[in-house]
């Protein structure tokens, strides 16, 4: 069997695995995936925190299928698949068909890209994006240098026709004529910017990137005098201006909470280094990770020597790790941030390890690539299987674990209960103070009814409920509030007619105990949403 063949049956075994186990798999929506499903329940060009495309895309699923688990899931897998053939194809193109087939293998294989190809969060879509357009600007350089040289890079050497191998057999393409000056590729390269940058802001690096390998590669470099790179980064640029426009319109709320990621902390740097480290070698796997860390930095010390592959693999993976790691001098970084890097990582480790790529004082360690490679397939697995064990682990860790990741579909039934005996529950919506206990209440809640969370009046919005609009005055409040702020119902009493304790057992989720409330008649809603 060729390298081409086990990818694919590789690939169809991984998909047809992560949709079985969708299906399976004890497992609630994640607080960021019923958020998430909560805005694709009120379709908009922009949402406080992030751009629309995750909630597009999971109002098609769910508009599709249903508003189940399985609906709101199905796209991370879809997606998923569409990431690693992307990397497949670059990675075959620029080497060989068996570096491919490692490089799939060594990006399917860790914690990371199993909760990737499962929860449906902004990086699902953000990856398979920068994927696609990974692959389609090594097109653009290809055909920019042909339509420049008439060679094309085979190996080591520059010909007038391109080899590559395929398995066992090695098949020589005719140079492509110079007929095909057509700009498909880069009006491809730039839809996948543009679908990248409604997927996640992260998403504009990517033109910065492409810039710097303009400039650090010789080959390439005449590239910086076409105005082909410049149009159509702005033509992919103003994808985001439906989204510019709507924050502009919401006084830059999208902007502020992204500046406020990078206010810095008061953690001491080599504790916020350190947890950088630990993070990436978790969700990686520690033998990969490493070896990618140390084939890049000992790439760079000769970096004159480098070819353009090499070159391009590293300005679109170690840099942006590099600037990642710099910033965790100061804050703290949470492990998806670098996610972006790995597609073009797992090809620089993979190429070095099946012998593409020489480090002279690392290549007696190529053997430790696979074992990595099955250390993160275990490591996958053990994941997958964390919904189903973590029960019988020992410790209160597994306790809290297993909360958090079960027991809302319940709570959304008790609430539901509840919510059916008041005096009026046709006129009574769900209030709370929290962004995950509401999203989480509106998905699990039978009939998924709008779910209201309170924004204390006259403070800045901190999520996407503090946006839109608020209930109807009149109607009554099931108000869930955690005993331990009991409080909040003397707050807010002035908003209501009255309040009054209801005499319900409490609702527990995450060993927290929560009260219910009943507020009679709305009077107002906070001022400063939208009505």
């Amino acid at each position: 069997m060729d390298w081409n063949k086990r990818f694919f049956l590789l690939l169809i075994l991984v998909t047809v695995f992560r949709l079985v186990y969708l299906l399976i798999a004890p497992l609630d929506l994640v607080a960021d995936e019923s958020y998430y499903w909560d805005w694709s329940r009120q379709l908009d060009w922009g949402y406080f925190s992030k751009p629309p495309m995750v909630a597009w895309v999971i109002a098609l699923f769910s508009r599709t299928f249903g508003s189940c688990e399985a609906a709101v899931r199905l796209p991370a897998v879809i997606l998923g698949t569409v990431s690693s053939l992307a990397v497949f194809f670059l990675a075959r193109r620029m080497y060989d068909s068996r570096t491919a087939f490692w490089v799939a293998a060594a990006g399917m294989a860790s914690p990371g890209a199993a909760a990737l190809g499962f929860i449906m969060t902004i990086d699902a879509p953000l990856i398979c994006f920068w994927s696609v357009a990974l692959y389609m600007f090594w097109v653009v350089l290809e055909k920019e240098r042909y339509l420049r040289t008439g060679k094309r890079e085979a190996g080591e050497e520059n010909i007038n026709a391109e080899t590559r191998r395929h398995g066992d057999q090695e098949t020589v393409l005719s140079p492509c004529p110079a007929s095909l000056r057509s700009l498909w590729e880069w009006w491809v390269l730039t839809a996948s910017i543009g679908l990248g940058l409604l997927s996640k802001q992260v998403m504009v690096s990517f033109i910065a990137l492409m810039f710097v390998f303009a400039v650090v590669s010789r080959e390439d470099r005449r590239l910086l005098k076409s105005p082909r790179p410049y149009l159509f980064s702005l033509l992919g640029l103003s994808a985001l201006i439906p989204v510019i426009l709507w924050n502009a319109h919401h006084d830059w709320i999208t902007l502020h909470h992204t500046a406020g990621h990078f206010s810095g902390s008061r953690s001491i740097f080599i504790a916020t280094l350190a947890e950088f480290i630990g993070g990436q070698l978790a969700v990686v796997s520690p033998f990969t990770w490493l070896l990618f860390v140390l084939v890049s930095v000992l790439l760079l010390i000769g970096f004159k020597s480098l070819d353009r592959r090499t070159l391009y693999l590293l300005c679109f993976s170690f840099a942006p790790l590099a600037a990642v790691a710099l910033l965790s001098f100061r804050q703290r970084i949470q492990p998806n941030w670098p996610a972006a890097v790995y597609p073009a990582g797992m090809i620089l480790l993979a190429a070095w390890g099946c012998g593409n790529i020489s480090v002279p004082r690392l290549d007696s360690w190529r053997p430790f690539f696979r074992k990595g490679v099955f250390l993160g397939v275990l490591m996958a697995l053990l994941t997958y299987a964390l919904p189903f064990y973590a029960s019988a682990a020992p410790g209160p860790w597994a306790d809290r674990l297993v909360a958090r990741l079960q027991g809302w579909r319940q709570f959304g039934i008790d609430a539901g209960g509840s919510l059916r005996v008041v005096p009026n529950p046709d006129s009574t919506f769900l209030l709370t103070f929290n962004r995950q206990l509401a999203s989480e209440l509106a998905f699990y809640t039978p009939g998924q009814p709008r779910v209201y969370n309170w924004r204390s009046p006259g403070s800045l919005p901190e999520n996407q409920y503090d946006i839109w609009a608020g209930p109807q005055v009149g109607w009554d409040a099931l108000l869930i509030l955690q005993e331990t702020e009991f409080w909040r119902a003397d707050a807010i009493s002035g908003y209501f007619r009255e309040i009054e304790r209801l005499d319900r057992p409490s609702l527990i989720q995450e060993g927290r105990r929560y009260s219910l409330y009943l507020g009679r008649s709305l009077k107002k809603w906070p001022q400063g949403s939208d009505e």
